[in-house]
């Protein structure tokens, strides 16, 4: 008598998460365990250790899986983000303490999105709302004040929402969705301040409008209040204000597990991975990316998901190299590489300006973060920057090239990689944190022309918007 099958849970984990996907898969296509180890040339034995993640899987195996399983390349995927998580927690054990966010707890790695009667508190968003709260508490004590401008201010004031004017009339959901592109397309410009002055009321008649939209219009409206409020999270950031950032962050989340979208809640948790990575919680950033990039495996590969999907592994990889996690960054830049390859265009699809040039982009920023000046400088002469279509994308290669130019010595391209970023996009050149340390080594080292030259690019940096 056949015993039954164990019961798998892949919220535990990635290792679980894969092995709860090859049974799926192996299902699929009505094989036995005997069946697909002896198509892989293995034993149905092994096959069956790997289901229940108490044996780990090559990525050899996992392509001939792939092959036999027809799978389209899911499991050779996966492989990179488990083996990219083994690096990441093994190397850390004299760190800190494991963080207890797992984003597989969060948001469930299969059928995500399957309503349900459970409470956030049931499917562990408690977990995550604590972190990113103690950001709104704690973080003067790793991130300096930035000034605060009156725009902020009054976005602060609408995040709030407690002053709400009663007497505000609903808005039509196509003329929120058209000021939120507008704002979209001002952050991708590089326009912070315009964006920051139309996010309050946006976000004022986003909440007059909550209590009068027809039940069709449900979904529609939460998916433009979690973008609304992750787009609001990222000008906070910019602006210098992580508290704030965080408070919608929590909004963002709320509304787009509510809108029960895939992308509009991968967007929000890439959001609060950018967030937690901005407050020096790279462990937790990681593991969220990662994990959420995981969850979009299940859903048909349009280049949306292929999208959103490859910029939650650019994330997760920025994080593990900012936590000096080496082989987990180049894993996770390879499976954005492989994302980027199917995609197979240097798009803009949900605004993200992914593509094989973004990536890129992520390897000349990731060998900076390693401390990799001589790689970072050979990837900085390798891309095109005409390529690059975005100009906030552009002046941040302009930033990081320029980085790595500064630390190899080349002073000249340094400086002219500076001018190029404050040509293209002036505010965003302001708020990236490492423009004044090179400004410094350009300073310090070069010769004089190149000193004065530097000089005037500072003072031309340090004024007003």
């Amino acid at each position: 008598m056949p015993h039954p099958s164990k019961p798998l849970n892949p919220e535990r984990g990635l290792p679980e998460w894969f092995g709860a996907e090859l049974r799926h898969h192996r299902r699929r296509a009505g094989l036995s365990q005997d069946d697909l180890g002896q198509r892989v040339h293995f034993s149905g034995d092994l096959i069956g250790k790997i289901e229940k993640a108490d044996r780990t899987c090559s990525l050899a195996l996992a392509e001939d899986l792939d092959r036999v399983l027809e799978t389209d390349g899911v499991l050779a995927r996966a492989w990179r983000l488990v083996e990219a998580q083994a690096d990441s927690h093994s190397a850390e054990p004299d760190r800190h303490p494991r963080s207890p966010i797992k984003a597989s707890n969060i948001i469930e790695s299969r059928g995500m999105l399957e309503r349900d009667d459970r409470t956030a508190s049931e499917k562990g968003l408690p977990v995550l709302r604590r972190e990113i709260l103690s950001v709104a508490l704690n973080w003067g004590a790793t991130v300096l004040l930035a000034p605060i401008t009156p725009a902020v201010t009054a976005l602060v004031d609408a995040l709030g929402g407690g002053s709400l004017d009663e007497t505000r009339r609903p808005v039509d959901l196509v003329n929120l969705s058209i000021r939120l592109v507008r704002v979209k397309n001002l952050m991708q410009a590089s326009a912070f301040d315009h964006a920051t002055g139309l996010l309050p009321a946006l976000l004022r008649d986003l909440e007059a409008t909550a209590n009068h939209v027809h039940e069709s219009e449900n979904q529609h409206l939460r998916m433009l209040t979690a973008d609304a409020h992750q787009v609001t999270a990222t000008v906070l950031l910019k602006q210098g204000d992580p508290a704030s950032a965080a408070l919608a962050v929590n909004r963002s989340i709320d509304a787009a597990i509510s809108s029960e979208d895939p992308l509009t809640i991968a967007t929000a948790f890439r959001t609060a991975s950018h967030t937690l990575l901005r407050t020096n919680r790279s462990t937790m950033a990681t593991d969220l990316a990662a994990s959420h990039a995981a969850n979009l495996d299940p859903y048909p590969a349009t280049p949306d998901r292929l999208s959103t999907q490859g910029s939650l592994l650019l994330k997760a990889a920025v994080a593990a190299a900012t936590g000096d996690q080496r082989s987990a960054a180049e894993s996770y830049l390879d499976a954005a590489a492989d994302t980027a390859d199917r995609l197979g265009v240097d798009g803009n699809y949900c605004w993200t300006g992914f593509g094989p040039t973004n990536v890129e982009l992520h390897r000349l920023h990731v060998a900076l973060e390693l401390g990799d000046l001589d790689q970072a400088t050979a990837e900085a002469r390798r891309i095109n920057a005409d390529r690059i279509a975005l100009p906030d994308r552009k002046a941040r290669y302009a930033v990081d090239a320029a980085a790595a130019y500064a630390g190899t010595g080349r002073f000249e391209d340094a400086l002219e990689s500076l001018w190029l970023a404050e040509s293209t996009a002036p505010q965003e050149t302001r708020t990236i944190k490492s423009v004044p340390e090179t400004m410094k080594t350009v300073h310090r080292s070069g010769s004089d022309r190149i000193r004065s030259d530097a000089s005037a690019l500072a003072e031309r940096l340090e004024q007003p918007a």
